[in-house]
């Protein structure tokens, strides 16, 4: 059985617009470039019940 890999993380993040988030995804893309993953913004704006629909949203793309 063949298993094929996306390279793709998922980050969910709970405010896009904190300086600390957008500090955080910078490293993160950078480390991903260097090794060949993209990666997927969940912006959840704070709202807890975004929180458990992410992965699902996020998993049904592929």
């Amino acid at each position: 059985m063949k298993v094929r890999k996306s390279k793709v993380i998922g980050f969910i993040v709970a405010d896009i617009t904190n300086p600390f988030s957008v500090a955080t995804l910078r490293g993160v893309e950078e480390i991903c470039d260097e090794y060949g993953y993209s990666i997927m913004v969940c912006n959840t704006d704070n709202r807890p019940e975004k929180t458990g629909n992410a992965p699902k949203a996020e998993c049904t793309l592929y």
